[in-house]
């Protein structure tokens, strides 16, 4: 099995210099949840999408179209997105958001398991409600070793500003 976490993304296009936004503006924050909510909450995406970045640094107000991976086949790679939004800065102005991760195979076991992974940290642009892509990715790809069956992501989102935590889960599925 082939998994890792990739670290701080802006760190990583930065050196390719390219600034990476992880907020994305307007018209898609009220598609993906109500704009009067002022909650801390997230998501999660499972995607085949291999240029999911360059669909995200290219959204311009609506939220990109990711192909969600539904099932997949060994040695095709998904990579799972987290989004939060929300988030409360401290009083300096910056955001301390963490989140645990657990793969877990279809007989229950975890195949990987992490626990307090920044997902975000620092000052940000534009409104707390924006949707923003957390600094951690996850990619998978499915080999001869990995069972077949469905797969669980199960994340936990925390807010240590505002003290809050909101559980994720996706799902996905290993033909054999």
């Amino acid at each position: 099995m082939l998994f890792l976490v990739a670290g701080f993304a802006g760190l990583a296009a930065a050196a390719e210099g390219q600034k990476y936004d992880f907020s994305l503006k307007g018209s898609a924050d009220k598609a993906v949840a109500p704009a009067t909510t002022t909650a801390f909450g997230g998501s999660i995406i499972v995607t085949t999408d291999g240029d999911w970045r360059t669909q995200w640094s290219a959204a311009k107000g609506a939220m990109p179209a990711f192909k969600e991976a539904g099932t997949i086949t060994r040695g095709q790679k998904v990579s799972v997105l987290i989004f939060f939004r929300n988030a409360r800065p401290d009083a300096k102005g910056e955001l301390n958001v963490t989140c645990d991760v657990r793969f877990v195979r279809p007989d229950g076991t975890a195949a990987v398991e992490h626990k307090g992974l920044a997902c975000y940290k620092g000052r940000i642009e534009g409104s707390p409600g924006n949707l923003r892509l957390a600094a951690q990715q996850i990619d998978f790809v499915g080999d001869a070793k990995d069972p077949p069956g469905t797969w669980r992501v199960e994340v936990r989102l925390r807010d240590q500003v505002r003290v809050s935590e909101v559980p994720l889960l996706a799902v996905f599925t290993l033909r054999g």
